[in-house]
């Protein structure tokens, strides 16, 4: 304090108090004094940072590596490969990331060596082809000598491709390197077919014994043929299939325990 003594409040208090303020309010009392500075920028303030349709620059980039987020929500922002390369690079504890409507060229750096263990993954609404979702989930290209030869996305529980150009072939790729995927968003992906459904949840592979949820809404040529590859998932609770015009109540009766959502819940914004 001014007077020389110490405050009557010790640093434990202080960042109990600080875990109730929102970032823009963190973010002011960083600049109060040189302690509030340091205590304000502890990571466990700072589990969440959501920077969607910003410009990215240097001065982010920096403030994110000294605050070890989580969680990183950058949806519809605007940076390029090499920032979020060096970015990812940087951030190793990070397991959720939002690429929603970003650029391929952008979302292309989670192909390399550096990439954290995810565990959430929202690349959707992205011009993203099967060769590029290929590359993105295989082994690394880049990986160094020692290396284990496996998937950087291997740990990925939540992963969301929706509104992308993938294909059938993407679905059979999935249960080779997702070993652990639990929820799988395809919505509004036009050109899956009930084929690509059948790779994906083919009899005793690692996806039909790991799926929980899958949204299927939007993909008009699916049908009520995809309820035979339902059934092969030991651990699937729930279907979202609003705005699929050639799928209908059969289905359920193919699989009794799975509740089928057929409500849209899809929002523009």
């Amino acid at each position: 304090m001014n007077n020389g003594k110490n405050h009557p409040l010790c640093r434990e208090i202080w960042m109990k108090i600080f875990a109730h303020l929102n970032p823009t309010s963190l973010v002011k009392s960083l600049g109060c004094c040189k302690t509030w500075n340091r205590w304000c920028m502890h990571h466990t303030l700072w589990k969440t940072i959501n920077l969607s349709g910003k410009y990215i620059y240097q001065v982010h980039l920096i403030g994110i590596v000294k605050r070890q987020p989580s969680t990183l929500i950058l949806k519809s922002s605007k940076l390029t490969h090499k920032q979020l390369a060096w970015l990812l690079a940087r951030i190793p504890q990070l397991k959720t990331l939002s690429l929603s409507s970003c650029s391929w060229a952008v979302v292309s750096a989670l192909g390399f060596a550096v990439c954290p263990l995810f565990v959430f993954s929202d690349i959707s609404w992205i011009t993203m082809s099967d060769e590029q979702f290929r590359d993105i989930i295989r082994p690394p290209a880049d990986r160094h000598p020692g290396m284990v030869d496996i998937s950087r996305l291997h740990k990925l529980k939540h992963l969301s491709v929706a509104g992308t150009e993938i294909s059938n072939t993407s679905l059979s790729e999935i249960p080779n390197h997702l070993i652990s995927l639990e929820k799988l968003d395809i919505s509004y992906c036009p050109r899956m077919t009930d084929d690509g459904i059948r790779q994906l949840l083919l009899p005793g592979n690692s996806v039909t014994q790991s799926l929980i949820a899958l949204d299927i809404s939007g993909c008009t040529k699916i049908t009520d043929r995809a309820g035979d590859s339902f059934q092969h998932c030991t651990q699937l609770q729930t279907v979202k299939m609003a705005s699929s015009p050639h799928i209908s109540a059969k289905i359920r009766k193919k699989c009794p325990v799975v509740s089928f959502i057929t409500q849209s819940s899809f929002q523009i914004t």
